[in-house]
């Protein structure tokens, strides 16, 4: 493999668009398809085979950087380390490489500052365009850099910028604002404030996303309308470069921090959804599907969303739903597990599953697909690796450039991923507190929520498992499980749904009661539970028998051999959940007065409050204070009339 960049981790955006990718260092990369000068390794060749990436004499190389962000232009990148510095490179046909002239520029390079807008500030976010560079500084000024088409630099009429240049925000919405978002446009860029507003600048189309029915295009920011939309009081995490529409149109995508996925414009079919509106509206065939990630490009129509749930939905020409047909809304892509990443190039996908394997469609006629052929995948396929620079390899990260893709290997321990093993996806159940298990890495703590909310948490055991269970009930209806591992902070999700129409009554034990003691041998047992379900009755190990709940919820079950003296723990199992309950009593010796002969009838039958000629009822008084007294009456009824008979012989014989 060849030498790796010293970095911590690099996150990586993908051409003209926004697919983010958090790579953990010390990493290798591994390039094919139409890449040219975007790898940023000095190489301006494309290359069908798989090929190992090396960043030897690059600002990539060697460099003490904890984070770097990377946003595509035409042919290269722009980056950002964690201390705000910027490095770029690429073909530079507009300037986007920020050095002052239109050369091809294959090596990554820091930027130098000096003279320009950028000297001695803090970049915090950078964006690009397909041929516009965009940086958001910690005093919220907005530098930007590349070629103006349309407006896109924000700068005013056509100008173009080959160095950093400030877009002024004096006298415009901008003035007075506190910019917390910066975010590509097709051609443009959207900023915006703390309080919520947007803005934006580039072209506007023909039904005019930035301005409804106004100029085709703004070269300085302008306010966008939001109020009475979907994005009326949301908040953007991510925008999407999309493909243009027919003739002067646009078509603008958002997703906004709850998960929530809005376009408008004037072919919302890119948008995925019908028609056109220059009003965001959020797009239905999503609608309830928390998406965490989505991706484009400006050239062929792709577009690729993926869910908190890692379910991967897709829409354009090359869609992976077996048609080179262009789908017009999002369709759920089948894969074989949950993604961790999805991106696209011009006319290919690509997702990474949970257990590191690669998937990839669509147009392979440059070799983006990574097989070492140039054959169409209408459907994902796994990109080989046997063989390959990926054999063997951990992927923790894929970035897309023109035409091709550069997959990212760690040199780190290889890390096991964290997973939900039970229950499954789109599984549905009766319990209100289901017991989850996965697999993770042995000794790391995985952290389990519920949507938004932190259920607790698990420890891995040496074997790689770990199971939990809530401690609270949760609700009916559907529910996003998602368990984050502390090691490697990957996540697993899975949505289930908990059915109201099977919850059940769980099992109760009526009496005796706990604690309770007692004479009766075979102790009548009474309970409540399902209808229709049965209950197992043990004591302790021992199984007694079972009982059948009747239609009122009820059950009773009486031994069927004397137990013994003592104390007993019973237990009652109902099958319908497995739910249980027990009680401990006593069973006391009992003593009783001499009766008839045994092998005779019964003294009298048995009673329903437990008494009977086998002994005493178990919870009923003690008889043996009666049966004492009774005892001496008897006696001293007869000693009387023993005295009695011996005074009458007595007087007989005088």
């Amino acid at each position: 493999m060849a030498t790796a960049a010293s970095l911590a981790a690099v996150i990586v955006a993908a051409t003209g668009g926004t697919a983010i990718a958090v790579v953990p260092g010390p990493f290798d990369a591994v390039a094919f398809g139409e890449v040219g000068t975007a790898i940023g390794d000095g190489t301006t060749s494309d290359v069908i085979d798989q090929t190992a990436v090396d960043f030897t004499g690059t600002d990539l190389d060697g460099a003490s950087l904890e984070t770097v962000s990377l946003a595509g232009t035409i042919g290269g990148a722009v980056a950002l380390t964690t201390d705000g510095r910027v490095l770029a490179w690429g073909l530079n046909y507009y300037g986007e490489v920020g050095d002052g002239t239109t050369t091809a520029q294959p090596r990554a390079t820091f930027i130098d500052t000096a003279g320009t807008a950028l000297d001695g500030k803090t970049v915090t976010q950078i964006a690009a365009s397909a041929s516009s560079v965009f940086a958001l500084t910690s005093d919220g000024s907005i530098v930007t850099w590349g070629t103006s088409r349309g407006g896109s630099l924000g700068l005013g009429a056509t100008t173009e910028a080959y160095r950093p240049t400030e877009i002024p925000t004096a006298g415009s919405p901008l003035e007075g604002k506190t910019l917390t978002g910066l975010f590509p446009r097709t051609d443009g860029a959207f900023v915006q404030a703390s309080d919520g507003s947007l803005y934006g600048w580039g072209r506007n189309g023909d039904v005019g996303t930035l301005v409804p029915g106004g100029a085709p295009s703004y070269s300085t920011p302008v306010a966008v309308q939001t109020t009475g939309s979907a994005l009326e009081g949301k908040m953007i995490a991510q925008a999407v470069a999309l493909p243009y529409a027919a003739g002067t149109g646009v078509t603008d995508m958002v997703l906004t921090t709850e998960g929530e996925l809005i376009s408008w414009g004037d072919d919302l079919g890119i948008g995925g959804q019908p028609g056109s509106s220059s009003t965001p509206a959020a797009i239905p065939a999503l609608a309830g599907v928390v998406i965490e990630a989505v991706d484009s490009r400006p050239g062929e129509y792709l577009v690729i969303a993926r869910s908190t749930s890692g379910r991967v939905y897709t829409w354009g020409k090359w869609a992976g739903q077996n048609s080179t047909d262009p789908v017009r809304e999002p369709t759920l892509l089948d894969l074989p597990l949950p993604a961790t990443e999805v991106a696209s190039s011009n006319g290919a996908g690509y997702a990474l599953m949970t257990d590191g394997t690669l998937y990839a469609w669509g147009d392979g006629s440059r070799g983006q697909l990574g097989g070492g052929v140039q054959d169409d995948a209408l459907t994902p396929v796994p990109v080989p690796t046997s063989g390959t620079p990926l054999d063997g390899a951990n992927i923790v990260g894929i970035a897309t450039f023109f035409w091709g893709i550069v997959v990212y290997t760690s040199q780190a321990a290889v890390v096991t991923p964290v997973d939900i093993t039970a229950p499954e996806n789109d599984s549905s159940g009766t319990a209100l507190r289901p017991q989850i298990t996965g697999t993770g890495e042995p000794g790391s703590t995985v952290t389990i929520a519920d949507g938004p909310d932190t259920l607790g948490t698990a420890e891995v055991d040496p074997d790689g498992a770990w199971t939990f269970t809530p401690t609270t009930d949760l609700r009916l209806g559907e529910h996003t499980l998602t368990a984050t591992q502390d090691a490697d902070l990957s996540t697993a999700s899975v949505t289930i749904t908990i059915d109201a129409a099977a919850i059940v009554t769980p099992v109760n034990i009526t009496a005796p009661a706990d604690g309770s003691s007692g004479t009766a041998l075979r102790p009548q047992i009474t309970g409540t539970g399902e209808p229709g379900s049965t209950v197992t009755l043990t004591d302790g190990p021992d199984t007694l028998g079972t009982a059948e709940v009747d239609p009122d919820g009820a059950w009773t079950f009486t031994p069927t051999t004397d137990l013994r003296l003592g104390e007993h723990t019973l237990t009652a199992t109902q099958d319908a959940d497995l739910s249980t309950a027990s009680v401990t009593i006593t069973i006391n010796a009992a003593v009783v007065t001499p009766g008839p002969d045994p092998t005779g009838p019964p003294v009298g039958p048995d009673t329903t409050d437990g008494r009977s000629s086998r002994g005493l009822a178990f919870t009923g008084s003690d008889a043996l204070p009666l049966s004492l007294a009774a005892g001496l009456l008897l006696a001293a009824g007869i000693g009387l009339m023993v005295l009695r008979s011996r005074r009458s012989n007595r007087n007989l014989q005088l």
